[in-house]
């Protein structure tokens, strides 16, 4: 939805205006906040500010299992989708001259690793979920690539 804006920040303003009203309109705990928050979260990984949007994808995440219950669809697409900023949060973290996670993972900081870990059971409660409403193997390709990626760090 938001790969072709041109303007990260004004976007980020406008939906955070839209998720004010939500809010005030449905209150903090109704799924609509939860969606609108998914989607300032993507806007913000998408405009490559990973850390930014990891509080949001938690809120969400919060909001959406509670109202949806937690083996439904948008809420593994909600996990997925953190996963990967957790993974990109942890890629921005990285120095340039990172040594190879697969030879010497001992490298990397206790910080980093946990962003690694914490996407790691995120990408598997989102195939869990999937598994169990009979997604086809391309839906769950994605998500045990992420999954992988996150078991190399």
């Amino acid at each position: 939805m938001f790969r072709t804006v041109g303007d990260e920040k004004v976007a980020i303003q406008l939906l955070r205006a839209a998720l004010d009203i939500q809010e005030k309109v449905h209150g903090p705990s109704h799924p609509a906040v939860g969606y609108m928050l998914s989607e300032i979260a993507q806007l913000y990984d998408l405009a490559g500010q990973a850390q930014a949007s990891l509080p949001l994808y938690d809120r969400a995440l919060i909001i959406l299992e509670k109202a949806l219950g937690p083996r439904h669809l948008d809420v593994a697409t909600i996990l997925g989708q953190w996963g990967g900023a957790l993974q990109t949060a942890g890629n921005l973290e990285l120095p340039s001259t990172a040594p190879n996670p697969a030879t010497d993972p001992s490298q990397y900081s206790a910080e980093i690793r946990s962003l690694y870990e914490k996407s790691a059971d995120l990408y598997q409660r989102a195939r869990a979920i999937r598994e169990g409403h009979g997604e086809s193997d391309a839906a769950l390709y994605y998500l045990l690539l992420g999954e992988a990626q996150a078991y190399l760090y």
